[in-house]
């Protein structure tokens, strides 16, 4: 029987195919044998990634009790920025003498003379007056200038609460903004924002990730090629200056980049932090948006014997198959069941009886 009249329609299969299924499964046949891999539909349905498997990080919203939501935004309870922490007041004043001691450095040098007061008392007492600028009278005429002019205590300590922030000197500088829309979550475009219902934050396993690619997306990041149903997906190594390198095994491409990647600023590490966690989120975020649709299969290994009690055209009779479940992404299913659909294959071609006649993915 020539391989090209084997249909996986026409065989009886221990596992109904998958409705996605698009002629990407595999079929090998070596004389009497037959080995048919194919994806089916978990219809069980897969536990949340995001909650049941390590290294991919957690959804927090902002009703759940179990995480302070607020805290990791570096917001009060009421989602406002929190500006009386020891750290927003600490880099307000430093910034208000800034501005003190350059904007208004002339009113300053007048303010010292009529008010007897050396430079710094009257720095220090001014600060104090806008820091407490609500009150129905300030003693000092510069403070009002200063607060008339946009540099009251609320804007200054909102500003400086966002640089804060920003850096993970408060809040947890781990936590991505996101956005929900119709077909699952997506990282929040304006990452700056103020209040979020919804945040990802790495675990540990994620966050040891994170750490170690961080030296290398200081200078380099990982690209995927476009992907060709059925076949292994390529990825680019690439910086600044365009493809480094390209390969079907990202560890190869890590391990080039490691090698390859330069010392680190703290600036540049920092760069190359957010870039891993930024990329990470948008990785695990992408398999539970294809687990929030559905997208969840089983492998299907399944091995034939020709029926040989018919001399024309003899019938393929099932011998043993082998499920294995819980793959999110119909890619992802395809890159596992090409492995080991290969691992499968290799393992029949080794076998002295057996010599193959053709190997077909059909």
């Amino acid at each position: 029987m020539d391989n090209k009249d084997i249909n996986i329609h026409d065989l009886e299969l221990p596992y109904l195919l998958s409705e996605q299924d698009n002629g990407d499964h595999f079929i090998f046949q070596a004389n009497e044998y037959l080995v048919v891999g194919y994806l089916a539909d978990d219809i069980e349905g897969c536990e949340n990634p995001l909650t049941m498997a390590e290294g991919m990080g957690a959804l927090h919203k902002k009703t759940d009790q179990g995480y302070p939501v607020h805290l990791a935004l570096a917001l009060n309870s009421d989602d406002q920025p929190e500006l009386n922490s020891d750290e927003v007041i600490h880099a307000t004043r430093i910034q208000l003498k800034e501005i003190l001691t350059t904007i208004f450095k002339v009113e300053l040098a007048t303010a010292v003379l009529t008010s007897g007061l050396s430079g710094r008392e009257l720095v220090d007492e001014i600060i104090n007056e806008i820091d407490y600028e609500n009150r129905d009278k300030l003693e000092f005429e510069l403070s009002s200038k200063v607060i008339e002019a946009g540099y009251g205590w609320e804007r200054v300590a909102t500003q400086e609460w966002k640089k804060l922030r920003a850096s993970g000197e408060i809040g947890n500088i781990n936590a991505v903004l996101l956005d929900q829309f119709d077909n699952g979550l997506r990282i929040k475009s304006d990452q700056t924002a103020i209040q979020c219902d919804l945040i990802w934050v790495p675990d540990k396993e994620c966050l040891d990730t994170i750490k170690s690619q961080a030296p290398v997306f200081a200078h380099y990041w990982i690209e995927q090629k476009e992907w060709v149903a059925g076949q292994k997906p390529k990825f680019n190594l690439v910086n600044s200056s365009g493809v480094i390198d390209t390969s079907d095994d990202k560890n190869y491409l890590w391990g080039k980049a490691l090698k390859l990647a330069k010392a680190c600023s703290d600036k540049q590490l920092a760069t190359g932090h957010r870039r891993a966690l930024l990329t990470n989120a948008s990785a695990n975020l992408e398999i539970y948006n294809e687990w929030i649709k559905g997208d969840t299969f089983d492998i299907v290994i399944a091995h034939y014997v020709k029926n040989m009690t018919v001399d024309e055209n003899p019938d393929w009779v099932l011998e043993n198959s082998e499920i294995i479940g819980g793959y999110i992404g119909r890619k992802n299913a395809l890159d596992e069941l090409l492995t080991y659909f290969d691992s499968t294959v290799l393992a029949l071609e080794t076998k002295p009886s057996i010599q193959p006649e053709l190997i077909k993915a059909a």
